[in-house]
């Protein structure tokens, strides 16, 4: 039996016969499984009340709650993350009040926001 040659000129050889049908993918599953309950050693507190006070109804209020009870008054954060959380809480609260048209509430927390000067 011959083998026929491609436009290239090329030998075309015979793929391996399938004698079955082939099995249907193996769904992936993810690298990190997220715990269905909340435990001790799980989610972080100001992490999850930072969330849950962008999402609630009066958000500037929730926000201003938020930056009450978090924000350091001496700029002495526990970590990263704590100020990260923070300084998004900062910058949520100013864009929802120059949305509210509130201008000097919004100027006074973007002073605060700019530490070039720190």
């Amino acid at each position: 039996m011959k083998k026929a040659k491609n436009a290239k000129g090329m030998k075309k050889t015979q793929s391996a016969p399938r004698g079955r049908m082939a099995k249907a993918a193996k769904p992936i599953s993810t690298f990190y499984k997220h715990p269905k309950e909340r435990g001790s050693a799980t989610g972080d507190s100001i992490g999850e009340e930072f969330a849950s006070a962008a999402r609630a109804a009066d958000a500037v209020a929730g926000l201003r709650r938020f930056l009450k009870k978090y924000q350091p008054p001496d700029d002495e954060y526990q970590d990263a993350f704590h100020r990260n959380h923070v300084r998004a809480a900062q910058y949520e609260l100013m864009r929802l009040e120059y949305i509210k048209g509130n201008v000097k509430a919004g100027d006074r927390l973007l002073s605060q926001l700019q530490d070039i000067d720190r």
